[in-house]
């Protein structure tokens, strides 16, 4: 992968992260309930893709 894909990866995720923190704000959906924890599911997926990305921009053999 070439690094301005793995930079255009990284800064998509990095918005997708964000995106999912401002709609669980919205949506106001109770700390414990099951939408909340999608959420947070879905945003804990994106930041670790982003580790992946950042590990992939340092040694080029992760997986992202």
């Amino acid at each position: 992968m070439k690094p301005e894909d793995i930079s255009s990866k990284r800064a998509n995720l990095e918005y997708v992260t964000d995106m999912l923190g401002q709609l669980k704000t919205v949506a106001g959906a109770p700390h414990g309930s099951v939408l909340s924890y999608l959420i947070d599911m879905a945003r804990l997926e994106a930041s670790d893709l982003i580790g992946a990305a950042g590990e992939l921009d340092h040694n080029g053999d992760a997986a992202v």
